[in-house]
């Protein structure tokens, strides 16, 4: 029996979870589902899971050789919701494309980022001050 999705069901956060990031760097991937924009003027905004999270450094020659830090955050239970509904809505042809995006920050102690999705992917922003230093300073 083939899985049945809506479309407007309500999303349940997860609950928080703490991860140990290597790096000057954090990087946060997803995958997402763009519209048509016809689609979108119905109402229908992008979708998106977020895959994985990791922690980069600004150096090539030590992100080559450095410690690594890559996280998984795709729930072990996922039943491929998404996957399954890009195939069925190509076929309706609503969806531009399925895609991956990320969002690279600087990390700074206390910095806080707010990530969003948005029609175009992903999209982080400084949350507090130190965030805000930490953009100013990026290099």
């Amino acid at each position: 029996m083939a899985p049945s999705f809506a479309l407007g069901t309500a999303y349940t956060p997860p609950a928080p979870q703490t991860y140990a990031l290597k790096g000057d760097e954090w990087r946060v991937e997803a995958r997402v589902l763009k519209w048509k924009s016809w689609a979108n003027m119905l109402g229908l905004d992008a979708r998106y899971r977020l895959e994985r999270l990791s922690g980069e450094f600004s150096d090539v020659a030590l992100e080559q050789t450095g410690p690594r830090s890559t996280y998984a955050l795709r729930p072990a239970n996922d039943d491929n919701r998404l996957t399954c509904l890009s195939g069925r809505l190509h076929q309706a042809r609503m969806v531009d494309t399925v895609y991956g995006s990320a969002a690279l920050m600087p990390m700074a102690d206390g910095a806080q980022y707010a990530l969003a999705i948005t029609q175009a992917g992903l999209i982080a922003r400084p949350a507090n001050d130190q965030a805000v230093q930490a953009v100013g300073g990026w290099k």
